[in-house]
């Protein structure tokens, strides 16, 4: 039975927001730690014990604008911050997509990585080898399709459109859907500083086929233009049945309007013109393999945009918490394809006035912000719909998405 002080949402609910999930990424936990039904524990995805090589155990207390080194177990300003994330290649900075907070810290970061004195920094973030050679900082972002619109996001970083023809030019509503207001200090960092903006996410109606169907719907040239995709590795599965507020084991979600349930399959990798399986079934299953390929595709599209971009070109990747959380999405995927690029991932959070306490192992840095009140109507209408299924509570510090 579930604890009546805090009401389990109705099945409805939540496959309410799974479907919604369909037309998005998962990017994050649910606002509160949602109860198994079977058990009444709490699953919060922000607090998971999943400690191993390279990745520290235990929790610690983040309070409204602190930022915090989890393996060093230090708290930095935000300078300090910058100057170790300096040697990276790839810096991921994961946010709540309707945070405001967080993508200031964004901005400021891109800022500081921006100027020339972020060359030499001390410490290295882990992993860094030598210095990088001076080179060209580019900003990767998941809310642009990959190869989407790039003469426009080159004139707006050239500062040859102004806001609003620039919005109107790349399409924001459609590839996006949020307000364009939350992102504009980010693109103001990128034209203020002439950096190259670079689309990375799968076409949406790509993923929306694959969170519907399944990746064996795909057709032989859908995943020929696709990169390998794994989806065996058991700590991804149990950080995004987290996010979904879902126990690390267990059955599989039904298919909507079925009560049959599909049998899980071992997962394996793929290459071109061969569909895996993700080791979840039915529509948990499909929703899983929609966000591996997101996270494949993502991985891919750094790559491929700093190899042309050449030696010591960086890129700062603004993606969902949900992409980076434990070291299991995007981060954990380019890892795979380029084991010799240093990278780090932060994570921004929001915390309430008596702090958030989260998992150490949740990235390399930790930064909270100050929690607001989230607007009770999303302007976006399916947002609205994933925002009416996702419980809330007063007594919960925020999460982030």
């Amino acid at each position: 039975m579930c604890n009546t002080s805090t009401p389990e949402p109705p099945p409805s609910a939540l496959l309410l927001l799974l479907l919604g999930l369909l037309g998005l990424s998962a990017c994050g936990p649910p606002r509160r730690p949602p109860r198994h039904a079977h058990h009444g524990s709490p699953v919060n995805s922000l607090q998971l014990d999943l400690g191993g090589p390279g990745h520290p155990r235990g929790l610690v207390l983040l309070r409204p604008g602190e930022s915090y080194d989890t393996a060093r177990g230090a708290r930095l300003s935000r300078g300090e911050l910058a100057q170790r994330l300096a040697s990276a290649r790839v810096i991921f900075v994961g946010e709540s997509h309707d945070d405001s907070a967080h993508h200031r810290v964004q901005a400021a970061l891109i800022r500081m990585l921006a100027r020339p004195k972020a060359r030499t920094p001390a410490p290295r973030p882990r992993g860094a080898g030598a210095s990088l050679a001076a080179g060209p900082l580019l900003v990767g972002m998941e809310m642009f399709f990959r190869g989407h619109a790039p003469a426009v996001l080159q004139r707006w970083a050239r500062g040859e459109l102004d806001e609003a023809s620039f919005v109107k030019a790349v399409g924001w509503r459609h590839q996006w859907g949020m307000s364009f207001a939350y992102y504009r200090p980010v693109f103001g960092a990128a034209r203020d500083h002439r950096i190259t903006i670079v689309g990375l996410n799968v076409p949406l109606p790509l993923a929306r086929k694959v969170g519907r169907q399944g990746l064996r719907a795909l057709t032989p040239a859908e995943l020929a233009s696709l990169p390998r995709l794994h989806l065996a590795f058991a700590r991804h599965r149990q950080v995004f049945r987290a996010l979904l507020g879902l126990p690390p084991s267990g059955r599989a979600l039904p298919h909507p309007g079925s009560g049959a349930q599909r049998p899980a399959t071992p997962g394996h990798g793929a290459g071109a013109g061969t569909a895996p399986r993700s080791g979840h079934g039915g529509l948990l299953g499909r929703l899983f393999e929609a966000q591996v390929l997101r996270d494949e595709v993502m991985a891919s599209e750094i790559v491929r945009a700093l190899d042309r971009a050449g030696p010591g070109s960086r890129m700062v990747v603004l993606v969902g918490n949900g992409h980076l959380l434990y070291h299991t999405g995007v981060n954990d995927r380019l890892r795979r394809l380029r084991p010799s690029w240093p990278q780090a991932t932060v994570i921004c959070l929001s915390a309430g006035r008596a702090g958030i306490r989260v998992s150490r192992g949740l990235g390399d840095y930790l930064v909270a912000t100050r929690a607001r009140r989230r607007p009770a109507v999303h302007p976006n209408p399916r947002r609205r719909m994933i925002q009416r299924a996702r419980p809330s509570s007063p007594r919960t510090s925020p999460a982030v998405r």
